[in-house]
């Protein structure tokens, strides 16, 4: 089950690892001061899909690695068989949203 105060210590350790202070994470990510970032790492305030794939990818992580309670303690095969599975897996979102862009074009015109 997802612990948000696992999330918390998860986001916190891969952001100074990182080398970011919680503003500049905050920055990174959109939010314009160092709150929500604050609110995440203590377990009270979860971030949506986009903004979870956002900091994952700005930490140099995956989002797995972000909401898992074992997080760092995984071997580093497993750990680079999922971030290959994510890599994959945020392509095809890409492809996925690019194909709904030309296609909402296409269906804009008129027929």
């Amino acid at each position: 089950m997802f612990d948000p105060k696992a999330f918390g210590k998860n986001v916190k350790e891969a952001r100074m690892k990182a080398g970011y202070s919680q503003q500049a994470m905050a920055l990174e990510i959109g939010y314009q001061n160092a709150s929500a970032i604050s609110e995440f790492e203590n377990g009270k305030k979860l971030p949506d899909l986009e903004r979870l794939v956002l900091i994952a990818k700005v930490l140099k992580i995956t989002p797995f690695e972000l909401l898992d309670s074992d997080y760092p303690n995984h071997d580093a095969n497993e750990v680079f068989e999922l971030r290959t599975v994510v890599t994959q897996l945020q392509s095809e979102v890409e492809q996925l949203r690019i194909a709904i862009t030309e296609l909402t074009v296409e269906l804009k015109k008129p027929h």
